[in-house]
């Protein structure tokens, strides 16, 4: 898909390229399929000539409203994430992400460039409960998930089978948040002030982020 979008943009007329890779992506391949793919689309986006702009979030803050969290922490006061309990993450609000995207079309400051996007803080999943506790009112704890199971959860909720098939997002999903989990320096984490050199957004933190929704229903 990557290829065909480069290949569409050239000749069109377009002035430039902004490109969402909705994850954070390494400067070298990990042998992880998603991340490495989008270091493809990336160089077939970047050979157009076009000016790009890649926009690499770290971890969406609204994963912990979808269906697979939300229902936990309402219904019995558990955070459930496939974070070990020491890695810290700069958590990104969708629509800080969208703000991001926009600004990169409003200035050349950040043409060419692959820019790490996320929050203002740098969490642990206790740190995350704790958030949610202040707003919801009431202990949430924080239960770290083996991403194997993270992955199987998914898969049994969108196919109805816990199976982790080779070649599928999910055994792929696995595969890369044991990678998060298993470095020595977190990936996930985000130096707002560097970012803001390139593009000016101040990013929601996220006690401001978890006041947005109604904490008293499950979905």
């Amino acid at each position: 898909m990557g290829a065909s979008i480069a290949a569409g943009a050239r000749g069109s007329g377009l002035q430039k390229i902004v490109f969402n890779t909705s994850c954070f992506v390494a400067d070298h391949d990990l042998d992880l399929t998603a991340h490495d793919g989008r270091r493809d689309i990336e160089r077939a986006l970047a050979e157009t000539g076009i000016p790009c702009v890649f926009i690499e979030p770290t971890v969406f803050m609204d994963n912990i409203i979808r269906v697979w969290t939300k229902p936990s922490i309402v219904n019995r006061g558990v955070f459930p994430y496939p974070a070990a309990p020491e890695l810290k993450i700069s958590w990104i609000a969708l629509s800080d992400v969208a703000e991001y995207m926009a600004a990169a079309l409003e200035t050349d400051r950040a043409d060419g460039q692959h820019v790490p996007v996320g929050g203002p803080e740098a969490l642990t999943g206790d740190e995350v409960a704790l958030r949610l506790s202040a707003e919801i009112g009431r202990p949430i704890q924080f239960r770290s998930l083996d991403p194997d199971d993270f992955a199987a959860n998914m898969s049994e909720l969108v196919t109805g089978s816990r199976e982790l098939l080779p070649g599928t997002p999910y055994a792929g999903m696995a595969k890369f948040y044991r990678f998060y989990n298993t470095q020595a320096t977190s990936p996930l984490v985000v130096d707002p002030r560097e970012t803001a050199k390139l593009l000016d957004v101040e990013p929601l933190s996220m006690k401001v982020w978890l006041k947005q929704w109604d904490w008293t229903k499950p979905v």
